[in-house]
């Protein structure tokens, strides 16, 4: 599925309707999928997003460990005792 081209269609089918009902009802599921999003991620869209950016910004600054290096401090840690 491209989600694109599907958002496309639902504009232009929104573009051609004139029932307040349905425009109203799509509203109301739009905005009911915003705050469920925001409720499961514990915070805004924008700040999720920002959050993304901040870590993509981060990784490609070289500000990262490998996969191979998490596993090697975690076991580092359990032999430990930590």
């Amino acid at each position: 599925m491209n989600i694109q081209a599907e958002k496309t269609a639902v504009i232009k089918a929104l573009e051609q309707t004139n029932d307040e009902a349905l425009i109203k009802a799509i509203q109301q599921i739009i905005e009911y999928s915003i705050k469920r999003d925001e409720e499961y991620l514990g915070i805004g869209i924008d700040d999720y997003n920002k959050e993304l950016d901040d870590a993509y910004a981060r990784v490609k600054g070289g500000n990262f460990i490998s996969h191979e290096d998490a596993v090697k401090r975690i076991k580092a840690c359990r032999s430990k005792g930590e």
